[in-house]
């Protein structure tokens, strides 16, 4: 008769005591409990390998936190593995390594994996946007905990607080992305379904708001703010190079030279710059090419169209137009991406085909066939369509000289000149930009704070010239660079001497070495010149007073400021 194993009893297992060895207690089943000296007690299930038959013992864990029932749940379940040839150390390794895994794989540690995935599918200022939202309103609260104990109930508790404060696009955008990551986190075996596919229900949608744009017949007062605004040059290029182009405001402020080909006058805006992705053509209207020649001197020698005046060597902020457009009066009106209404609005209730404009604002068409046909079928067309688009910009206003594209010559005071840039530009009604093109020099004596406050392009010319005399004369930069420095310092302290008469010296020496630096950084000549004309500012406060001595003492003697005895 074989030998039968008698279970153990709960009284049996609780009062097993210890003894000078360790010593086992047969329950059955391969099942066991192992009394340690030091009092310990644990499970163990005994059993033979599958193949090897090498007999073997698992731990099941310690007495009391598993109690004899459990332990003989553990042990029936690890002799139904045997009977399927699974060993049950492997089983168990396995689930160990695939719960660590698990624990590893926190919500933060997932947002990074599918960040470096997104990454080359979106544009940095979009990456941006959504690692810093991540990071400030989700990671802090849900971060830490592994990806498949994220429950919708958490998540959502996570975004009460935006949703209090009535951010509710925050809250959508976030929703959006973290059903992203959830359906990474499915498709890379990491968690079975994904738990947060229906938690935007649980917020109120986002209420739509357009950008303010202007109405078609405004359009004559939006022209004329443009040629009259107290705004720096460059600045009113870009607005008239992105309201013309009918292109976003990112696309325009980053406009580079060898993207234009002047000889098909067509500028092409590489996939990586574009919304979509994909290559823009631009036909470039006879007012935008003469933009373009206007342009020349001032950042021709440059990467950019339009060049930042803090750093030339990028290209200026997208938010120039914006800042540019409130200072003139528009805030709450008109934001720069309004142009691109303003055109469409216009452009559709003149009649011109939708699809053309369509394409022209560079908005993906859902078939890509008819897309790819679009953008090579649809190019002179556009062309046809963007000249009347600038013809009616400059005709909306009489006030606005239209310029003659075959006009090759400019003349001053009835005198023809050549143009010193070797290319030929339309004549400006600014006389200091004609000095620009005609070479003459303008006597600074004669420029008044106005021009400072009204247009900077006075002193940013004059700084053009000068950069040409070095070149042309070929006289020490230093020696010339200081003759000319104190010009500009003695001209702006007059200017500021007629609007501040009540400063004192010092004062007055502070606020024009200030507007002199400002003028200089916000200059578009080449950085060795900048660093001449820096470099030529006296440190003495003795040589500055010295400089400016002159101006004050004959602004007194004309009553202008009381002489300090």
């Amino acid at each position: 008769m074989a030998n039968t194993t008698k279970p153990l009893t709960n009284t049996e297992v609780k009062q097993s005591k210890p003894k000078e060895k360790e010593y086992n207690l047969a329950d059955g089943n391969g099942l066991y409990l192992r009394v340690k000296p030091n009092g310990t007690k644990l499970w163990l299930f005994n059993y033979s390998r599958p193949y090897t038959k090498k007999r073997a013992n698992l731990s099941l864990g310690k007495y009391p936190n598993l109690t004899l029932a459990e332990a003989r749940v553990k042990a029936q379940e690890y002799k139904g593995l045997l009977a399927k040839d699974f060993d049950p150390k492997d089983k168990k390794l396995e689930l160990e390594k695939a719960n660590r895994l698990a624990h590893i794989n926190t919500l933060e540690h997932v947002v990074e994996q599918w960040m470096l995935l997104k990454q080359d599918n979106i544009s940095p200022s979009y990456y941006k946007k959504i690692t810093s939202r991540l990071r400030l309103h989700v990671l802090p609260n849900i971060g830490k905990i592994p990806i498949h104990k994220i429950t919708a109930v958490g998540t959502i508790e996570s975004l009460r607080t935006l949703a209090k404060q009535g951010k509710m696009e925050t809250i959508d955008n976030i929703c959006g992305w973290l059903n992203e990551i959830m359906t990474y986190s499915v498709n890379t075996g990491l968690i079975p379904a994904n738990p947060l596919s229906g938690i935007k229900k649980a917020f109120n949608s986002p209420k739509t708001t357009h950008l303010p744009t202007l109405r078609p017949e405004e359009l004559p007062e939006l022209t004329v703010a443009i040629e009259t605004a107290n705004i720096r040059l460059i600045t009113k290029y870009l607005m008239q190079w992105q309201l013309h182009t009918m292109v976003r405001p990112k696309e325009a402020s980053e406009a580079r030279w060898d993207e234009v080909d002047l000889e098909k006058k067509v500028w092409v805006i590489p996939a990586e710059k574009m919304k979509m992705k994909r290559d823009h053509t631009v036909p470039l209207s006879s007012a935008m090419m003469r933009l373009l020649e206007d342009l020349r001197p001032l950042s021709g020698h440059r990467e950019w169209l339009f060049p930042s005046d803090r750093s030339p060597r990028k290209p200026m902020s997208s938010q120039s137009v914006n800042m540019a457009l409130k200072r003139m009066g528009f805030k709450g009106r008109l934001v720069s991406h309004g142009f691109r209404a303003l055109a469409s609005t216009t452009l559709n209730e003149h009649g011109f085909d939708p699809e053309l404009i369509e394409t022209a604002l560079a908005h993906v068409d859902s078939n890509s066939v008819r897309a790819a046909y679009n953008r090579a079928e649809y190019l002179e067309r556009r062309r046809e369509m963007m000249e009347w688009w600038s013809t009616h910009i400059i005709n909306t206003n009489q006030n606005i000289q239209q310029l003659s594209p075959d006009q090759d010559e400019v003349t001053f005071d009835n005198t023809k000149q050549s143009n010193i840039y070797e290319e030929n530009y339309s004549s400006r009604s600014n006389s200091n930009y004609a000095y620009a093109l005609t070479g003459k020099v303008p006597d600074l004596k004669t420029i008044k704070m106005s021009d400072l406050n009204e247009s900077e392009e006075a002193i940013q010319l004059r700084l053009v010239q000068l950069q040409q005399h070095l070149q042309r004369r070929g006289i020490d930069k230093i020696n010339l660079g200081k003759n000319h420095a104190k010009e500009l310092v003695q001209v702006i302290g007059k200017a500021l001497w007629e609007n501040y008469p009540e400063k004192r010296m010092g004062e007055m020496c502070n606020l024009t070495k200030e507007v002199f630096v400002d003028q200089v950084h916000r200059s578009t000549v080449p950085d060795d010149a900048r660093e001449v004309y820096l470099a030529a500012l006296p440190e003495s406060a003795k040589t500055l007073r010295e400089w400016l001595k002159p101006i004050a003492l004959k602004s007194a003697s004309k009553g202008g400021r009381p002489r300090k005895k």
